[in-house]
């Protein structure tokens, strides 16, 4: 009853009966549905206030729908609140999921009819309606069109990172062009690639690790060789130094006119004595009629050989003496009765390999089987199409091995 002007009035509400509120996350404008239909009830009632139609609402949530709207109208007092606007404000960003325009037109895309079974023709004209009425179709125009074709193509889930700085850059501009965004694709590629150098170990030189035994006042080949202009540079060669397993020829060698302290010979250094680092002790040897650093054969033949220095001292198949028609000549084949085979890090060569234009280094081994690559360097050629394996491999224990 409302009094006013001195007369008695009275004015009456009816309170429509509404249903209750049930949020559901799957549901992202479940909250502005239910207001929707809280709305046109309200038009029943004509003389509803403000407060009225808090209190009404309010009168539908359950306890922990009421605790929430009630934290978020804070500082202001749910009980005494007068703002029906500012309540459907609240109320919406509560319980609805905020979509991007973006998501909507994506969503318009993707959509799908299973068929009369599932879903009559008139509703999916209906929500055929409302997709393209979520599009805003009168601001989709060509350029529009082109930034949600560049997002949709971004499907990898690497592409992460790009996909979300674009989706920013079009909510907060939805009219961006497919120009800007390119650039600022860009740029993030640029900051990616240029935030690993760090990372990278850089070399600035190559420093050559010293000979024990270098003679005073001697110097390295490095040196000689950095001393000289880059067209003077020798050949490297394929092979270690015989007289000190150094990177450089044999004539070149600092030790070649040096006394070996093992075995007493000239032209090269303990390190790489030929007697294996054991003294040359002829008692030692004829007790026990072989040397244990060295692998026995019975003969290897080679097909040619340059002798560079005639040797000084008997290696057990010749007579010792020098002979200088020998020096610097080449023979048809030599017969050799004992061999020491080299440590087995002298014996592996990395050779590089052309497949499919793509450079693989390979260890070679003329007694493998089998050549095995990585799934690594399966990718790096180009992943050919592979046809399924006729042979059966096994390892040292007999089980198989999977090839493909």
């Amino acid at each position: 009853m409302v009094n006013g002007s001195g007369d008695a009035t009275q004015t009456t509400v009816t309170f429509p009966h509404l249903p209750a509120f049930v949020s559901d996350p799957t549901d992202p404008t479940g909250a502005t549905t239910w207001l929707q239909q809280v709305e046109m009830k309200f038009k029943l009632s004509p003389n509803l206030t403000a407060e009225h139609k808090i209190a009404l609402v309010s009168s539908t949530f359950d306890s922990e729908t009421f605790k929430r709207i009630s934290r978020a109208l804070l500082p202001a007092d749910v009980t005494t609140y007068a703002d029906w606007a500012k309540f459907k404000e609240v109320f919406i960003s509560l319980f609805d999921t905020k979509r991007s325009l973006f998501a909507d037109r994506y969503k318009a895309f993707q959509i799908e009819w299973l068929g009369p079974a599932h879903e009559s023709l008139q509703e999916y004209v209906a929500r055929i309606r409302q997709t393209v009425a979520l599009m805003d179709c009168a601001n989709f125009s060509a350029n529009e069109v082109s930034t949600l074709l560049l997002l949709m193509g971004m499907k990898t889930p690497v592409l992460e990172p790009l996909r979300s700085l674009v989706l920013n850059a079009l909510i907060k501009t939805p009219t961006e062009t497919l120009a800007n965004l390119g650039t600022l694709l860009d740029n993030a590629l640029m900051t990616e690639r240029d935030q690993k150098l760090p990372e990278t170990n850089c070399v600035n030189f190559v420093k050559k690790a010293g000979q024990q035994n270098k003679p005073a006042g001697g110097s390295s080949d490095v040196d000689r060789w950095s001393s000289n202009t880059p067209g003077d540079a020798p050949d490297a060669p394929r092979s270690r130094c015989p007289g000190c397993d150094g990177a450089h020829w044999k004539k070149d060698c600092p030790y070649k006119n040096s006394r070996c302290h093992t075995c007493e010979g000239l032209g090269h250094i303990s390190k790489v004595c030929p007697t294996g680092g054991r003294k040359n002790d002829a008692a030692a040897q004829n007790s026990s009629g072989e040397r244990r650093s060295r692998k026995k054969v019975q003969f290897v033949h080679v097909n040619s050989v340059k002798i560079s220095e005639p040797p000084s001292y008997s290696n057990g198949s010749g007579s010792g003496k020098k002979d200088e028609s020998r020096n610097g000549t080449k023979v048809s084949s030599v017969k050799i009765y004992s061999l020491r085979t080299q440590a087995a890090a002298r014996r592996r060569f990395i050779v590089p390999v052309m497949i499919a234009d793509k450079t693989l280094y390979f260890d070679f081994d003329s007694g493998s089987d089998v050549t095995v690559i990585s799934r690594r360097d399966y990718q790096v050629i180009g992943s050919p199409t592979m046809a399924p394996a006729r042979i059966e491999a096994r390892t040292a224990s007999k089980k198989f091995i999977c090839l493909f």
